[in-house]
């Protein structure tokens, strides 16, 4: 049975004594899909952009992290941040939490959200009176499931350390609402919060580290700037393993991989675009089509237009590989996505920034070196 990345932080949850609140939960089942024995306590490694298939590649370069690479898991889809660690923090697949994409539809206020920093993007349609409300949506009410932290008793021995800016954030109120935060600076700093943290009164510490996937996006991950920074991840990630507690499970994993993208396309050029809307990013774009047009015809319009390079999911597809649409809040979600093939982009450029259409490293779609993340665990 495949392991998904919504199995991972319930099951430390579980493997370190920890109960849910809802009867739903089968926290139990988590751990050992995952393989997690149970612990005094544990810290779970979060690495964005950390993809299997780039280990493997690199594998010469992480001494450290290649005696564990043998457990791979699959991420959600769209497989990008917003998504993976709304799913990662919750439980939850984004067919449920809503959280499907870098960007989405906010039907009730007629823009693009952005679902990192829950910033309202620009319009996508006017209201009634001929106005865009432009109030972004509460990450609580956005994505209103408690997350695993917030379903688990005594929360207040479950920490997170991250970077000081993700304070308040969407993306944080959305996935990690319950959970204390400690914050450092750099991946040493870090480490040394996340030892002190256990050294005190934590059970379960969640530590994040974000500088691999910048590297990507900037540089692409066969790039000079990306090895340096996976060498830097395996250092620091041996330090942490020699110093923990005795009786400390310590579990590494990542939210998505990544491809680098040398060929674009945008759906500004197809000539049936002009009156529909998109969303999401390059490597899964939600495309949205006026009700008074035939879905079908419009999607296998734009199926031949894209053609090798890519994919048009129609909504059946999409509830599948989202763990069920909630109905409620289907109108979120594309009428179709085009998940993009091998290296390609599919951009919008009516809407994205010129820096969105010129990431070289990018995620989102379908593809094993997107979606397969690897999973390490060491039972100190």
């Amino acid at each position: 049975m495949t392991l998904h990345i919504d199995a991972l932080f319930a099951g430390a949850a579980h493997a370190v004594g920890f109960t849910s609140n809802d009867p739903a939960d089968n926290w139990q089942h988590a751990a050992l899909a995952a393989g997690l024995p149970e612990a005094k306590r544990a810290v779970v490694v979060l690495i964005d952009g950390m993809g299997f298939a780039q280990l493997e590649h690199y594998r010469g370069h992480i001494p450290f992290l290649r005696r564990y690479l043998h457990t791979t898991a699959l991420t959600t889809f769209p497989s990008t941040t917003a998504c993976a660690i709304t799913s990662f923090a919750t439980g939850y697949p984004p067919g449920k939490t809503g959280m499907a994409g870098f960007t989405l539809k906010d039907p009730h206020r007629g823009h693009r959200l952005q679902l990192l920093s829950f910033l309202a993007g620009d319009s996508m349609r006017p209201n009634a009176h001929g106005r865009v409300q432009t109030t972004p949506a509460d990450p609580r009410c956005w994505q209103p499931h408690p997350p695993i932290a917030a379903r688990c008793e005594h929360q207040g021995r479950i920490c997170s350390v991250g970077p000081a800016k993700f304070a308040g954030t969407g993306l944080t109120l959305a996935a990690w609402r319950g959970i204390r935060q400690v914050f450092a600076g750099d991946l040493s700093e870090r480490v040394e919060c996340a030892l002190q943290q256990l050294r005190t009164d934590a059970t379960l510490v969640y530590l994040y580290w974000e500088a691999l996937d910048h590297a990507g996006h900037k540089f692409g991950w066969n790039s000079p700037q990306w090895v340096a920074e996976v060498e830097n991840v395996d250092r620091q990630l041996a330090r942490l393993a020699s110093r923990l507690p005795a009786e400390t499970l310590l579990v590494i994993t990542a939210d998505h991989g990544m491809v680098d993208i040398t060929n674009r396309i945008d759906l500004a050029d197809f000539p049936g675009a002009a009156q529909w809307e998109s969303a999401g990013e390059e490597r899964a774009l939600h495309v949205y089509f006026p009700a008074d047009i035939d879905h079908d015809e419009a999607a296998a319009d734009l199926a031949a237009w894209v053609g090798e390079r890519g994919q048009v999911i129609g909504r059946d597809e999409m509830d599948r590989l989202m763990g069920g649409i909630d109905p409620a809040i289907a109108a979120r979600f594309g009428d179709v996505m085009i998940a993009a093939h091998d290296q390609w982009g599919i951009s919008d450029r009516r809407w994205m920034s010129a820096a969105q259409r010129s990431l070289i490293g990018a995620h989102g779609s379908i593809s094993a070196a997107e979606r397969t993340i690897p999973v390490m665990v060491l039972a100190n």
